[in-house]
């Protein structure tokens, strides 16, 4: 959903409503029932499809955008320190699908990589495994006393997602991708 009352502001990239361009960044509805306090803060990427190996998770050759604008110029000055901090959880294949978090100071037309979830973590030429929830910091200070977009990135490769492969306990590495809650620059 892009409607900032729904979403908090997050808007999702327009991939043109092909199957293969969708953008699947939206509420998360898996633990939003379970957790009442993420209210319309938490988002997931990711979908429910029958077809799939896998039905819920992420395919193959994705790449997701999750944008929202930070107006840091309000209330930081150029020596302020600036973080964004966020809690978020992921399960996606080891060393070739990845998540990353871009910054633009020019509304978008230019995005500069701040951070990388270098996938999940496990050995060389396993699926890897699952990372549970924990709280991320990113420092922005680079960045204070300007109006920013901060974007999250998700790619995947050509192969090993939920749409070929099946769950692979305990692991969980197809089953589900990046989530997210609480995102606030301070």
């Amino acid at each position: 959903s892009d409607e900032i009352g729904n979403n908090a502001g997050w808007l999702a990239y327009d991939r043109s409503d092909t199957f293969e361009q969708t953008n699947y960044w939206h509420i998360d509805s898996i633990f939003q029932g379970g957790l009442p306090a993420l209210g319309d803060s938490a988002w997931w990427c990711g979908t429910y499809n029958g077809c799939w190996r896998q039905g819920r998770g992420y395919g193959n050759d994705w790449q997701q955008h999750l944008w929202r604008d930070f107006p840091l110029s309000g209330w930081s000055g150029p020596s302020d320190v600036v973080t964004l901090r966020f809690d978020h959880r992921y399960a996606m294949e080891h060393d070739y699908d990845y998540g990353y978090i871009d910054v633009s100071d020019d509304g978008g037309n230019s995005w500069e990589t701040e951070d990388v979830w270098y996938s999940n973590p496990g050995a060389p030429g396993e699926p890897g495994t699952s990372v549970d929830w924990y709280t991320e910091v990113v420092d922005m200070s680079d960045y204070a006393g300007s109006d920013v977009r901060v974007r999250f990135r998700f790619e995947s490769n050509d192969r090993n997602s939920s749409a070929d492969q099946p769950d692979n306990p305990p692991q969980h590495s197809y089953k589900a991708l990046l989530q997210g809650r609480r995102v606030a620059a301070r």
